[in-house]
């Protein structure tokens, strides 16, 4: 006899968010669905909400099914120009607290009689509470839900296996079965929105594995964001991050890379291969799941390419705040953790 039971997570999340090119790395152009930017969202559940096993609900939604907070007009709300933002060096402010909720999906396969878990999945479901983030929050919702039809579609073709194993095993001691993803949000502002995608799996096996996703959204438009969109040269870029993993490589205790890295990173760069990044306040972080360049026990790989290190790589609008000086703000999640990460950078026009 087993039951499912659903558990509906809900996490509360107040941010303040205020490294020799080729033309060989560049991609063919690619066709970009803009649906999420062209229309505000009325109830980010969509066609891909869960059923009544895995069901969320929108958080701080109104009686008219907009997401709490949000205008007609659509326009982010508490932004301010300065027309000096640090000595000599113009740009633009941003000063709003960007507030995000996290309701998530799960959904649980429990046996009664052996009293455990047999499979569990769940995953993240970020929105905006702020005015104005209709295009974002649309395209936030079909990005979650989208997963959590995938997760649901796994289950469904792998519950047979989870439930067999955890015949073979005296009750309680079964090894479960396990899919999630989980949303770690790492920047919000007028110009990109920016997050982690913690994809955790275990589908028995000798152990799980765990590979993670960059997502990158403009903020006004909801569009996700490729690395040509923020690069002013991508070309240098790659090459950049290429020197650094050979760098990293040579390292006394650094990573052995497969002896083709150099044909799979080419991949990467020109779009056969999906490539995984994420802006940071910073710069912009590039990573390597497992098996991409290296063996599953040289883990997850990954190259930072800072700001004030290397400006002519971005598009000036994608340092924080346009220019300048900005500060970063503490991330308070149910009102329990808080990490205090405030520090001023400067950026030279």
């Amino acid at each position: 006899m087993r039951k499912r039971r659903a558990v509906l997570a809900a996490l509360a999340a107040a941010l303040l968010l205020s490294a020799c090119g080729q033309n060989k790395y560049l991609p063919a152009p690619a066709t970009v669905s803009t649906a999420a930017a062209e229309t505000g969202l009325d109830n980010a559940s969509g066609s891909g909400s869960a059923d009544k096993t895995g069901s969320a609900e929108d958080a701080g939604q109104t009686e008219s099914g907009k997401a709490a907070g949000q205008t007609e007009s659509g326009e982010a709300a508490g932004q301010a120009e300065g027309s000096e933002t640090a000595e000599g060096v113009s740009g633009k402010i941003f000063e709003e607290t960007i507030r995000i909720s996290d309701n998530g999906y799960s959904d649980t396969d429990w046996d009664e009689i052996a009293q455990q878990t047999i499979f569990h999945i769940a995953c993240s479901r970020f929105q905006v509470l702020n005015d104005g983030y209709d295009n974002l929050n649309r395209a936030l919702g079909e990005y979650w839900d989208g997963i959590w039809e995938e997760l649901k579609a796994s289950h469904d073709a792998n519950y047979d296996d989870a439930a067999e194993i955890a015949g073979q095993y005296p009750p309680g001691e079964a090894p479960y079965y396990e899919l999630t993803h989980t949303g770690q949000a790492i920047r919000g502002d007028r110009n990109v929105f920016s997050f982690l995608d913690v994809d955790y799996s275990y589908l028995g096996g000798a152990h799980p594995y765990t590979a993670v996703h960059g997502v990158n959204f403009d903020t006004a438009s909801g569009k996700q964001l490729s690395l040509q969109d923020v690069t002013a040269d991508y070309n240098g870029f790659c090459q950049y991050v290429k020197t650094c993993l050979e760098e990293m490589s040579r390292e006394e205790d650094g990573p052995m890379l497969f002896e083709w890295y150099e044909e799979d990173l080419q991949k990467f760069f020109s779009g056969e291969y999906h490539l995984e990044w994420v802006m940071e306040q910073d710069g912009v972080t590039v990573y390597f799941n497992p098996y991409d360049l290296a063996s599953y026990a040289e883990g997850a790989l990954e190259v930072t390419v800072k700001f004030t290190e290397h400006p002519e790589f971005f598009k000036e609008n994608y340092f924080p705040a346009g220019a300048g000086v900005i500060k970063m703000g503490s991330l308070t999640i149910d009102g329990v953790s808080e990490y205090d990460c405030f520090e001023n950078l400067s950026y030279a026009g």
